[in-house]
């Protein structure tokens, strides 16, 4: 066997290596870009999917006031039995929609006169900007914790009119915000962390307990807060990124920037103007489990490549030897 035949050989070998190699650690580069476009796609549909719920939810809000104003249940004065009568009705359709917490009516004050729970009654709500927006211009939305309840609550409001009385008041429906979201536990967690925020920059999903903000918590961020009674008698905490990081968020919608030494990208999703958004945060160890495995499957062949040319070199000393006698 001649000398040069057993270089070309070892040439082929080599370079067979060399594009298996390049070739297994390109393939797991587009999976992983991948998998990453196929994680936003879901997360838009599941942005949809709220969308349209919440429609949904409005539309069964509109329907409600009408039936009540069609069996004329409503007028400016509510007697004990009217009262009884209605939170019955309201009772009915809050039991057959698991993400609503309450259903209750306000007057042109904003006090609520009915509602399924109880506690709500008497007590004015005029301060809320759903009840305003709703008085404007006949819808309101809105994100806030309860004054009265304690819980988290996504706010529907809509005007109700009556042709001879005009505006008699507001009917709102409280439903659970991440009840919208239950998906996001199919999301993996490693470098992934997604949730809701207000314009203000109040953020609380259902994995972490309480309130955050991305930046820290300043004096002005509390009276804010404090003044708004949005999120009466919470507690804020912070997730360590820098003051500015909201506002520059909200201008373009997606940040890349640093923290603690690790990259991170930070999107924003708004669902409904000026009441709630969606923000999901990547970090540069961002895996699902198809990434876990993949790494784990990569580091395998890449061994398995280097073992095999051993081997080859081996084989390649023995062939020169046989050569040179």
């Amino acid at each position: 066997m001649k000398r040069s035949s057993i270089y070309l050989v070892i040439a082929i070998s080599v370079l067979l290596f060399l594009s298996g190699f390049v070739a297994i650690n390109q393939n797991s580069h587009y999976f992983k870009s991948f998998k990453h476009s196929e994680m936003i796609r879901k997360i838009h549909l599941e942005q949809e999917a709220a969308a349209v719920k919440v429609e949904e939810l409005f539309f069964t809000l509109r329907l409600l006031t009408s039936n009540l104003i069609a069996q004329n249940m409503l007028g400016r004065h509510l007697n004990n039995a009217r009262k009884n009568e209605i939170r019955e009705y309201l009772g009915q359709i809050k039991s057959s929609l698991k993400e609503v917490l309450a259903i209750y009516l306000l007057d042109r004050t904003g006090t609520c006169v009915v509602s399924t729970d109880r506690r709500f009654e008497g007590k004015n709500y005029g301060f809320r900007p759903y009840f305003q927006q709703a008085l404007r211009s006949g819808k309101g939305v809105y994100v806030a914790r309860g004054v009265t309840s304690g819980q988290l609550g996504l706010y529907l409001a809509g005007r109700v009119n009556k042709k001879k009385s005009g505006t008699l008041g507001v009917l709102v429906m409280k439903i659970d915000p991440l009840s919208l979201w239950r998906k996001e536990k199919a999301i993996p967690s490693i470098g992934f962390e997604k949730w809701l925020a207000t314009p203000s920059g109040i953020l609380f999903n259902s994995r972490n307990k309480g309130y955050y903000l991305l930046g820290p918590i300043g004096k002005r961020a509390e009276q804010m807060l404090r003044a708004s009674r949005q999120f009466e008698g919470i507690i804020l905490q912070s997730l360590g990124f820098k003051e500015e990081t909201w506002k520059s968020l909200l201008s373009r919608h997606q940040l890349t920037l640093k923290k603690d030494g690790k990259r991170y990208l930070l999107s924003y999703y708004p669902l409904f103007p000026n009441a709630l958004g969606m923000l999901v945060i990547l970090s540069e160890d961002f895996k699902t489990p198809a990434l876990v495995m993949l790494n784990r499957s990569m580091k395998f062949m890449d061994l398995a490549f280097i073992l095999a040319l051993f081997p080859i070199i081996i084989l390649s000393f023995y062939l020169e030897k046989q050569f040179d006698r």
